[in-house]
């Protein structure tokens, strides 16, 4: 069952009535390992705290895991809640759900699949399509093994009708998450929002989540826009500045929309050469691994007057006057060369006097503590298996959990060094 953006306060509040008087913890919540998973299960943690809810919380590497949860399903269990995670499947067969347990799905992948949608009792889907095409939201039937076509097809050999079968389940799995819709951390802040809990960080967290998904190209430029400007409007509740104010100093936490960021990944943090480097928008379309890619790298820097070695400082000693040049500069510059996309709007947000982070350079920060290993706790890489990688990727997990909230200075900065 779809629950439409303006009654997600009626599921909350039902999740909240189970709870209710119980000593017991009645409510699991399994999600995704991917940034904005990250941001959606700490809006959502964060609701449960301030209702004082006790709760259960998982993260799921893979299909399998899912699968596995349903251990972690008791007696007790009256909510669960899925995070990027569950739509696709049918969710009420795969975790064997008892009658009385509902499942709540949080999830961007598209298309769902044909049962939950058709489930009016165990359960609510968050609505992740509005305004995607036909093909986004058209369901997938896991449960159905045979097109109607069959029943014509009576006399042909078994074996045929079998390969054609298993054809069509390769096509279905294909498809699962074909389509992007809404951010689970975007559709976790409108929760907050509907039941009068939103905040600066949730709407930070929320611009961190849709921020991934438009970095990654799981969502079109428009559908991007529609999305920041609603955050926009989320923003300027809590902070009446609308924009970057360099003649004051600024408040630690404050958020500002800066309609021309520059595409270039990290490079507050870093250095300008080795970011337009590691800019999949620029490498990709200069062919940076090649010389000549290499040369009109350096000839566009300097046509812009910058020196090669300021440009290869980190960001923080380079000279003020080259900074402005290059902000003022490169968009231009760069359309000669056939980058005439240099800029898109975002946020930034100060963290302290000493740091400030994009949307951006926060959403690599932590999916450096997701993927990268801790070197200090002799854990392994996330991309390993076993015992010993799952305890690797878990503590990734825990780690970027964190430092989603930008409290941690020296976390944050941890992210930004991986």
């Amino acid at each position: 069952m779809i629950i439409p953006k303006d009654k997600l306060d009626a599921a909350f509040t039902l999740i909240r009535e189970d709870a209710k008087g119980k000593s017991c913890i009645t409510i699991l919540i399994l999600c995704a390992t991917d940034c904005d998973s990250l941001c959606a299960s700490r809006i959502f943690t964060g609701l449960l705290h301030d209702e004082s809810l006790p709760y259960v919380h998982k993260p799921l590497a893979s299909l399998d895991e899912l699968r596995d949860a349903r251990r972690l399903i008791t007696a007790d269990t009256r909510s669960v809640v899925l995070i990027n995670c569950g739509g696709g499947v049918p969710v009420v067969d795969t975790l064997e759900l008892a009658d009385g347990v509902n499942a709540y799905v949080i999830d961007r992948h598209l298309p769902y699949d044909g049962a939950n949608l058709r489930d009016q009792a165990q359960v609510l889907l968050f609505n992740a399509a509005e305004g995607l095409p036909a093909e986004a939201v058209t369901p997938i039937d896991s449960d159905s093994d045979a097109d109607s076509d069959d029943a014509d097809e009576s006399a042909a050999d078994a074996s045929d009708r079998r390969h054609r079968r298993e054809q069509r389940r390769i096509a279905r799995r294909r498809q699962r998450g074909l389509f992007c819709g809404m951010p689970a951390a975007v559709m976790a802040q409108k929760l907050a929002d509907e039941v009068n809990r939103s905040s600066a960080d949730y709407a930070w967290l929320a611009i961190v989540g849709l921020t991934e998904c438009y970095l990654n190209w799981c969502i079109d430029d428009a559908f991007y826009q529609q999305l920041l400007r609603d955050l926009r409007t989320e923003v300027q509740r809590h902070d009446d500045a609308d924009g970057a104010d360099d003649s004051r100093q600024p408040a630690e936490g404050r958020i500002a929309y800066c309609p021309d960021e520059l595409k270039l990944p990290l490079y507050r943090h870093w250095n300008v050469f080795d970011s337009l480097c590691h800019s999949r928008y620029v490498a990709t379309r200069l062919t940076i691994w090649r010389d000549h890619g290499r040369r009109r790298l350096s000839t566009l820097l300097v046509k812009m007057g910058l020196a090669l070695d300021d440009c290869r400082n980190k960001w923080s000693v380079m000279a003020s006057t080259h900074k402005k040049t290059l902000r003022s500069q490169l968009p231009e510059r760069a359309a000669e060369l056939g980058l005439d996309e240099m800029t898109y709007a975002s946020f930034v947000r100060t963290v302290s006097v000493t740091l400030t982070m994009s949307a951006e350079d926060t959403v690599h920060a932590l999916t450096a503590l997701l993927d990268a290993p801790d070197t200090a706790s002799g854990l392994p890489p996330a991309s390993g298996t076993g015992t010993a990688a799952e305890a690797g990727w878990q503590h990734g997990f825990w780690t970027a959990y964190d430092a989603t909230a930008l409290k941690n200075e020296q976390l944050v900065r941890d992210g930004l060094e991986r």
